[in-house]
């Protein structure tokens, strides 16, 4: 006998169910079929499995920078926001931050989507900056562009 619902006499929680509707004792008990159907059905996640595997290297950077509460916030990486993930987000601030690099170059209007979704369902916002310009960055710029960015 399979493990979850004790079935008296039966064999599988399968042999009480026929073409997905109730057969046999699960017909007269509703409630003990409402158990069974939603062991039977595994809801379908709608989000990304996995984050992106490597990070490039700019993304290591920052992270290095980010990690460890050294400016002042708690900051995550590759945090999943709604269907999306955003290269670092800080749940405080509500802000994810998105390194834009060479891949990101002819998706604008995919991203000015994405962006827009997320703040308007999560009231996060998006700060988009280049490659370049987050290699400029040491301990303490990063630390004063973050509270500039929070005080605009």
């Amino acid at each position: 006998m399979k493990r979850g619902l004790k079935t008296k006499g039966f064999a599988s929680i399968q042999s009480m169910v026929r073409n997905g509707k109730p057969a046999g004792v699960l017909a007269d008990y509703p409630h003990l079929w409402r158990a069974v159907k939603s062991r039977l059905r595994k809801p379908k996640s709608t989000y990304p499995r996995r984050p992106k595997p490597i990070p490039t290297r700019t993304e290591e950077y920052l992270w290095s920078l980010l990690k460890d509460k050294q400016t002042g916030y708690f900051w995550r990486q590759q945090a999943r926001l709604l269907y999306y993930f955003a290269d670092f987000y800080c749940p405080k601030l509500k802000i994810a931050l998105e390194v834009d690099g060479i891949c990101h170059v002819g998706r604008e209007d995919y991203d000015s989507i994405r962006d827009h979704s997320i703040k308007r369902l999560l009231d996060v916002r998006t700060i988009r900056i280049s490659n370049i310009r987050a290699r400029e960055f040491n301990a303490e710029s990063l630390k004063a562009w973050v509270k500039a960015v929070c005080a605009s």
